[in-house]
């Protein structure tokens, strides 16, 4: 009769495999450095001198391992001792032989060096860790060979590939995480806020092993899938790092997803995950976990409910506790998992839930100046997201990017314009770069001029919006066409005016394919230096006279796939012109 593995309590909690180890703790507990308790065969028994018991078997084992751990070391070091005491002499012999009779030649295009050694001893000497630092070119060499009909022992040096990845080792080193964490505050969070710098800082250095915490395995996912000139590596090393971080940050999340003391971590990771997805095109991945931090979401509006009930002042909050912290990461995310669960919705053809009241983000007192201006920045859109007329807007049109037909009332479209125009009145001094955005050659020129990266955000999102919206009303969208919506902000310009080069008007197609045209030149020039995207003699998958499912897969072959496929589309629509 087969024995029936009893699961542990930590285990049968959460409703888990519990596998067992050598250790005495099972695989789970282990990983997630919890206890692990094995329950009693009748609960009635359970009693403390149970746990005292168990207790003290685990410090026995505990110190039997110590124990084992000390004789090893200490029969290393004793080896180590003797056989410096033998080879000294010997080696200092052979070390100022070395120096007397090596040489270095150049023979027929090949460079060689003349060890003088004559026997296998002498090599296997070379090989030892005492004289490693002889050579620049320990462990990287090729396999030896001699030359023909020579007597002496030549060696030939090779060499390795230094763009293919260095392996999982390389990956999970702190050396390479703490890089990677670093470049994501200097670069990625000052213009997101995703993330309190200082208390994730905090929390961080105090990580035993960060490659095991599931926030550090997201920050690491979105720096290498992200295009950033301040990560040395290749990019199809930062593709393979990208994944690896991307496994092992989804199997904790699918691990303690219904935690309810790992919610609020589950929803940001998620939300920094997104990003992956996004560039890798695996927007059905996407869509499975956004669902589940958008559940989340929801589970977790109660308990910070005030954020929707009443209007938060915009101003620095100097003390922060759990409490306060727990509250700003929320409202912050509470955004960004909205509008990737929008995406996600409208790629798929899914109906829109209802409309949530976006809440205004709160800015901390430590946080980078440049970092508070982009949260009243920020706060500023929300006005108009949270207006009804726009809320109405958005919601009935929403269907374009699936080829629907929507219908709209002329008030609504009238009173559109008076909305845009008394929200754009309202910006704020420090962002507002032009008075009148309706003309050109004054907006080029201080645009041209301006070095405030805030306020030319702010300018290229308003432009982007009210594009969007006004191309919404000039010409619909064809059917498949939203499979290629962007999500940046340079892309999201090209989205706009591609739908505005199909228009029948021909004097408007004919300026929005010379201003695609542009922005293709502009990213030639990224290419030259990023090397991401597609090849110009490369052939497409595109084809938007073919009604049958695009093909994201031809896109991966590529370290970028949204961006070779963002930049495909453009050139593809500078080919119809």
């Amino acid at each position: 009769m087969k024995n029936r593995q009893t699961p542990c309590v930590e285990c049968r909690q959460h409703r888990r495999k519990c596998i067992r180890t050598i250790s005495d703790k099972c695989s789970r507990c282990e990983r997630l450095d919890k206890i692990c308790v094995q329950p009693p065969e009748n609960l009635e028994t359970c009693t403390q001198n149970y746990f005292q018991e168990r207790e003290i078997i685990q410090l026995e084992w505990a110190m039997e391992q110590l124990d084992a751990q000390l004789q090893t070391l200490s029969c290393r070091r004793n080896n180590s001792s003797l056989s410096k005491s033998r080879n000294n002499n010997y080696t200092q012999e052979l070390i100022q032989n070395l120096v007397q009779h090596w040489s270095i030649e150049i023979k027929n295009g090949n460079f060689h060096i003349e060890t003088g050694i004559k026997t296998l001893k002498d090599l296997l000497y070379l090989q030892s860790s005492v004289l490693s630092y002889l050579s620049p070119f320990s462990g990287y060499g090729s396999a030896d060979s001699s030359s023909g009909s020579e007597d002496r022992l030549v060696i030939h040096f090779g060499h390795i590939s230094t763009t293919q990845p260095q392996g999982i080792v390389f990956y999970e080193l702190d050396v390479t995480i703490d890089q990677l964490v670093s470049t994501y505050f200097s670069c990625h969070n000052t213009f997101t806020a995703t993330l309190h710098k200082t208390s994730f800082l905090e929390g961080y250095q105090q990580l035993k092993n960060p490659a095991s915490d599931l926030l550090t395995l997201s920050i690491c996912s979105y720096v290498c899938s992200a295009p950033c000139s301040h990560i040395y590596h290749s990019p199809w090393e930062r593709r393979k790092m990208a994944d690896h971080y991307f496994t092992k940050a989804r199997s904790i999340i699918l691990e303690q997803f219904d935690m309810s003391e790992k919610r609020l971590e589950n929803m940001i990771s998620i939300n920094l995950l997104s990003k992956y997805l996004q560039m890798t095109l695996k927007y059905q991945e996407c869509r499975k976990l956004i669902t589940i931090g958008y559940q989340i979401c929801l589970d977790l509006k109660p308990d910070y409910q005030t954020l929707f009930d009443e209007n938060i002042p915009n101003e620095s909050v100097q003390c922060l506790n759990e409490e306060r912290l727990n509250r700003l990461l929320y409202s912050r995310h509470f955004i960004l998992t909205m509008s990737v669960h929008r995406l996600t919705n409208n790629i798929f053809d899914i109906a829109q839930d209802l409309h949530h009241h976006l809440p205004e983000w709160e800015i901390m007192g430590d946080e980078l100046p440049i970092t508070k201006k982009f949260i009243r920045a920020q706060n500023w859109f929300l006005v108009l997201f949270n207006h009804p007329y726009i809320e109405q807007f958005m919601n009935q049109t929403q269907g374009l990017y699936g080829g629907e037909v929507c219908t709209l009332s002329f008030e609504l479209i009238i009173r559109m314009e008076d909305v845009l125009l008394e929200w754009g009145a309202s910006i704020p001094d420090e962002f507002n770069l032009c008075g009148n955005l309706k003309n050109y050659a004054v907006c080029k020129l201080v645009v041209s001029e301006s070095e405030d990266c805030i306020a030319l955000m702010v300018f290229i999102r308003c432009q982007i919006f009210l594009v969007t919206i006004y191309s919404r009303l000039l010409q619909p969208i064809s059917q498949g066409y939203y499979k290629l919506t962007a999500c940046e902000f340079f892309f999201q310009a090209i989205d706009a005016l591609m739908i505005l080069s199909t228009s029948p008007n021909r004097y408007i197609a004919k300026e929005s394919r010379e201003s695609v045209n542009a922005c293709l030149e502009k990213i030639d020039q990224i290419n030259e230096t990023q090397g991401f995207f597609v090849l110009p003699e490369n052939p497409t998958p595109i084809d938007f006279s073919d009604k049958s499912k695009f093909n994201f897969k031809y896109y991966n072959q590529y370290p970028q796939p949204w961006c070779a496929m963002m930049y495909d589309a453009t050139r593809y629509i500078i080919s119809l012109s």
